[in-house]
């Protein structure tokens, strides 16, 4: 039962506006041959995507493209000054501020310098002035603990840290991770927020593991993804989450589940945003190699007296081979777009008139959600079984 609650929450409330990120679309990087893309990160002007390669601490490096539009981007370089010169490489997770501060996480000099977040001034795809970030947030005093991940606001000021405990082969990665929040107090310092405790309550969750996370420019969402604490099952499935909150002083809500995954076939990790908080990114493994890729985010009506979502019935449910689509009152054409139980598009259909039928006979029985649109605007949401 827990599964299944799971599976089918593609969408949530969040002060007062119920939103999901759909029509999932492959991101194309011109160029690109070195395999794994993952990791990745839009600057906050739009125009570069910065990601990295395998994250296998052997040769791990971040690259960098440039914008030709919201799915295609020219691949360029490595981005000059972050990536070591020699030796196992471990080069990953960029953040970009609004004031060109470019953070990532590198494991040189480790462990004899346990401080292993690194910042520097971007331009152009060519970081310098290079130095660690410093600050009371790690945990270097604990035997194995690292920060694994991280993530920085839009203005620089707050950052999300990402504390991991790794144990060699007692743990599928690592054992135990702890988020916080971290405030800016120089050029190269942050110190742990006196409520960050409290602050991500919710978050800290014991039986899962949490990494990569994002956090949107007014402070009032946080992306992050989750596998559960120890790996048993090739079915065990990752999680894309988000928790919301009505004010930047206020504790992140419960956490809502946006997409779920099989970790072992299809991954979906690591989200991030455009500062418009209209397009999500994201890496998903697609025969044993990650790739990129984009889902717009939407907006749904509620459902009130009167409205054009109210005013459109869809039965039968359960359905076997067909969904009759009838709109009550005036209409235009519009299109249905149907997802199944992990977020993924698999049928999109024109509606052509006021009471259409839809043929699902191709689908397999299980659970599924669908959105129509009119004029690119979710007019009407809904979730559905078929069966045997």
């Amino acid at each position: 039962m827990r599964l299944f609650i799971l599976l089918i929450l593609l969408s949530f409330y969040s002060y007062g506006q119920t939103f999901t990120y759909e029509m999932e679309t492959p991101v194309t990087i011109n160029g690109w041959t070195l395999g794994d893309a993952m990791e990745p990160f839009i600057s906050p002007d739009g125009q570069y995507l910065i990601w990295n390669s395998e994250n296998n601490g052997i040769d791990t490096k971040l690259y960098y493209g440039t914008r030709v539009n919201d799915t295609t981007w020219n691949f360029v370089g490595e981005v000059v000054g972050v990536n070591q010169i020699a030796g196992s490489q471990l080069n990953a997770v960029p953040d970009l501020d609004s004031n060109g501060i470019f953070i990532w996480t590198s494991a040189r000099g480790y462990p004899q310098e346990t401080n292993n977040l690194w910042m520097g001034e971007f331009s152009s795809g060519t970081v310098s002035n290079i130095r660690r970030v410093r600050g009371d947030f790690y945990k270097d005093s604990q035997y194995g603990w690292i920060e694994m991940d991280h993530g920085i606001s839009l203005d620089g000021q707050i950052l999300v840290t990402n504390n991991a405990r790794f144990a060699g082969s007692r743990c599928n990665g690592p054992c135990d991770t702890e988020m916080g929040l971290a405030q800016k107090v120089n050029d190269s310092t942050f110190l742990t927020l006196a409520n960050s405790q409290s602050i991500m309550a919710n978050i800290n969750q014991s039986n899962y593991v949490y990494y990569a996370p994002y956090i949107t420019p007014d402070l009032l969402e946080l992306y992050w993804t989750r596998i559960p604490d120890t790996i048993t099952s090739p079915n065990d499935i990752g999680e894309i989450m988000v928790a919301t909150r009505q004010n930047t002083s206020s504790p992140f809500g419960q956490p809502h589940v946006l997409f779920t995954s099989n970790i072992m076939l299809d991954f979906n990790e690591a989200p991030c945003l455009t500062t418009d908080k209209q397009k999500m990114y994201y890496h998903r493994k697609i025969n044993d190699t990650f790739e990129i890729y984009m889902r717009h985010r939407m907006m749904l009506l509620p459902t009130e007296s009167g409205s054009k979502q109210s005013s459109i019935k869809i039965f039968p449910n359960p359905a076997k081979d067909y969904l009759q689509i009838q709109y009550l009152k005036s209409w235009e054409a519009g299109t249905l777009i149907i997802y199944n139980s992990q977020g993924r598009e698999i049928k999109r259909v024109k509606i052509q008139s006021e009471d259409q039928r839809i043929n699902t006979s191709d689908l397999v029985p299980g659970n599924y959600k669908l959105i129509i649109l009119e004029s690119d605007q979710a007019i009407h949401n809904a979730s559905f079984i078929i069966h045997n």
